[in-house]
């Protein structure tokens, strides 16, 4: 008995040091590429909100991807049209 309480604990000793220099890495966020009010559905409101900010000082975005609808690293004036295209024509 007094072995196995010797292996226990040698046991957390080895233990304890990793849990003290272990960084964990941020929790990745899934989101919905066009929604850009993160409402969890794209549509008009999404197009409106992205040239609201862009355009007339609306507030930031949650989730800047989630703005960037067409994808291409940017955001600008053709993501809201983008958006808009995707609703109206189909996408």
């Amino acid at each position: 008995m007094k072995t196995v309480f010797q292996g226990v604990l040698l046991f957390a000793a080895l233990l304890i040091p990793l849990g003290v220099d272990a960084q964990m890495e941020p929790p990745m966020h899934s989101f919905l590429r066009a929604d850009a009010n993160t409402d969890g559905t794209v549509d008009l409101s999404d197009a409106v909100y992205t040239f609201g900010w862009l355009f007339l000082g609306a507030d930031m975005p949650e989730c800047l991807d989630s703005v960037d609808s067409n994808d291409d690293g940017a955001i600008n004036i053709t993501d809201g049209i983008y958006t808009l295209s995707f609703l109206f024509t189909g996408g």
